[in-house]
């Protein structure tokens, strides 16, 4: 996963994603409130771009919060 955050440009290991946020290995701390933009790259899966926000920091990474209206992006499709 790929975090831009104002002029960073983080690549990241993924520790847990849900519908609402993810959480990511990051040794550089990034401040609570900071907007982000989240860019998942998956799987035999179109990527996804998420915007987001630094919810909290942990010792072993950052959590975010996905803001917007992304709830459709973010569940699996039904198989048509």
């Amino acid at each position: 996963m790929i975090v831009e955050a104002g002029n960073q440009l983080l690549h990241v290991h993924t520790l847990n994603v849900s519908r609402g946020g993810a959480k990511v290995g990051l040794t550089k701390p990034l401040k609570v409130g900071t907007l982000a933009q989240l860019y998942f790259h998956r799987l035999n899966e179109p990527p996804l771009d998420v915007p987001a926000m630094v919810w909290r920091t942990d010792p072993d990474g950052v959590a975010f919060l996905f803001i917007g209206n992304n709830q459709e992006s973010l569940t699996p499709a039904s198989p048509s």
